[in-house]
């Protein structure tokens, strides 16, 4: 017979009749044995930090310096605190090595190396990140990363990502408190995200744009929902107002700053009071959302007790199978990085200078700048600017080359503009495509209409890369990739064309359509010039 004494969850078991208590099995956490999958994952780990450090100080670096990532600083030590909640479970599942999954782990490095060679920070750090979850299951097993499924997606988060976002959030926020002014009865003037009110003039830049609240919600967001609720959609919901409410916040923000500044003759709202007072509105548009989503809180699982955890046999598997995946794992991160290194000195070149442009088709030289003003790219390899001139209409055209490009020196990188919001003099009114004929191919190049209190500036402007041409930032960034993989080089270009806008009747871009058919080999020689040196 057994007599047992229930003390809260702990069941304490006699055998009276041998005189001998039943000793507690040992819980999976104290097993020396147990903790060898998370030794040798931890171990990796570390393996593919250290195999890709230039990568993974990238990563720290965006954080110091970006106030819109600062809060990646809290990711690592989030996911460590909730794989160390989980530890019993986790403990309690034997590893069973996926060795299907090192074929998406070679597919992620060989993504990094293409990352790499287009000079592509945000890629290669996504798929350094993606090496982590993909490495634990191949050598831990399917179960594992269901186990761990939400913290390693978390990882995610580590990445300084969402920049390309913010053109498109700085058009919401200049719309949306333009149409709310209007509708509290403020006059407005509006060109491209520059305004005007009776009092004030403003403008939306990268700083107005809320992806710094729109981040730092989704990141929060996503971990209150997960640690509060159970249900998928109860999460999905919760997630999808983290995402919209700061936006509809950060337009209202920017009403309320506008609208104070105009009611108060601009003695309030017009300084350090119009950064405090986002950050205030913020938290307490946070505080509201937390509050709320707690009147649908659910209640966790209950945890398995001492009892049942006592039962669970130990994870085991086979000790040669485990370390023939970690080994194979640790081979397939390795090889990547060596390999970059030998693509980037078989296409290293030297540098370079570019031509002059040679006038043609009646067009002649007329000098060096047209208007004080040069596209704001950074870190180009060689420049060209010249105007051209012919029946009185003058067009200017800077060309700027590059060559052995990596993460810090590329071509396409959203901190490269024609004219950056934050410039003292210039501002953008419009911006757009329009098709035109580059030698023989036709193109629709991006366009774009700047402007200062006396000249109206129109430019055209694309990418030659690899001899192909195009305007869009995307496949200019694979081009660049295949050319560079492929032997070639990563030999690049910016041709801007641009000239004064005279009046309302669109004789600018008859202009310079008939200067790039007149003189588009005249550019294009220059280039492959350059490109074959």
């Amino acid at each position: 017979m057994i007599a047992h004494a229930q003390l809260g969850d702990v069941a304490v078991r006699a055998r009276p009749t041998s005189g001998a208590a039943e000793p507690l099995r040992q819980a999976p956490e104290e097993s020396p044995r147990n903790r060898r999958p998370l030794i040798a994952i931890s171990l990796v780990v570390i393996w593919i930090l250290v195999c890709y450090w230039p990568t993974a100080t990238a990563i720290v670096s965006i954080w110091s310096r970006s106030p819109t990532f600062a809060h990646a600083f809290l990711v690592p030590p989030i996911v460590l605190y909730l794989v160390w909640r989980d530890r019993s479970r986790l403990a309690a599942i034997p590893p069973a090595p996926c060795f299907p999954a090192l074929l998406l782990l070679g597919v992620i490095g060989l993504g990094w190396l293409l990352a790499e060679a287009a000079g592509v920070a945000g890629g290669m750090q996504f798929m350094l990140v993606a090496m982590i979850p993909v490495s634990v299951w191949t050598i831990a097993g399917t179960a594992m990363v269901r186990a761990l499924a939400f913290p390693l997606g978390y990882l995610f988060f580590a990445v300084p990502f969402g920049e390309f976002m913010v053109p498109t959030l700085m058009d919401w926020t200049a719309n949306s408190a333009i149409a709310a002014l209007r509708l509290s009865g403020v006059p407005v003037f509006r060109e491209g995200l520059n305004f005007s009110t009776p009092t004030a003039q403003w403008s939306v830049v990268e700083e107005c744009s809320g992806i710094n609240y729109l981040i730092a919600s989704v990141v929060i967001g996503v971990l209150y929902t997960h640690l509060t609720y159970r249900s998928t959609w109860r999460k999905l919901v919760f997630v999808g107002l983290f995402v919209l409410i700061p936006l509809i916040a950060n337009g209202f923000r920017a009403y309320l700053i506008v609208l104070l500044a105009y009611l108060t003759n601009n003695r309030l709202a017009t300084g350090v009071d119009h950064i405090w007072l986002g950050w205030v509105l913020f938290g307490v548009v946070m505080l509201l959302m937390f509050w709320a989503a707690s009147f649908w809180r659910e209640e966790p699982l209950a945890t398995t007790s001492t009892k049942s955890t006592a039962r669970t046999p130990i994870a085991t598997t086979d000790s040669s199978r485990f370390w023939t995946a970690v080994a194979a794992t640790i081979l397939v991160v390795s090889v990547w990085r060596p390999l970059a290194a030998l693509v980037d000195n078989a296409v290293a070149r030297p540098p370079v200078q570019l031509s002059a442009i040679t006038g043609a088709n009646g067009w002649s030289s007329a000098g060096a700048q047209l208007i004080d003003w040069e596209p704001e790219f950074a870190n180009f390899s060689s420049r060209r600017s010249q105007v051209f001139t012919k029946e009185g209409e003058y067009v200017g055209v800077s060309i700027l080359f590059y060559r052995d490009q990596d993460e810090h020196r590329k071509l396409i990188t959203s901190t490269n503009q024609l004219v950056k919001s934050g410039n003292g003099r210039w501002r953008v009114a419009t911006r757009g495509r329009t098709e035109v004929g580059v030698g023989e191919e036709r193109l629709s190049v991006k366009t774009t209409e700047f402007t200062d209190s006396g000249d109206r500036i129109v430019a055209w402007y694309w990418y030659r890369v690899g001899g192909r041409f195009t305007a869009s930032d995307i496949l200019a960034t694979v081009y660049i990739a295949l050319s560079k993989l492929s032997g070639r080089g990563d030999d690049s270009a910016l041709v801007v064309i641009y000239t004064r806008k005279k009046d309302r009747s669109g004789s600018e871009n008859l202009v310079l359509g008939k200067f790039v058919a007149d003189m588009g080999d005249a550019v294009q020689r220059t280039l492959s010039d350059a490109e074959a040196r």
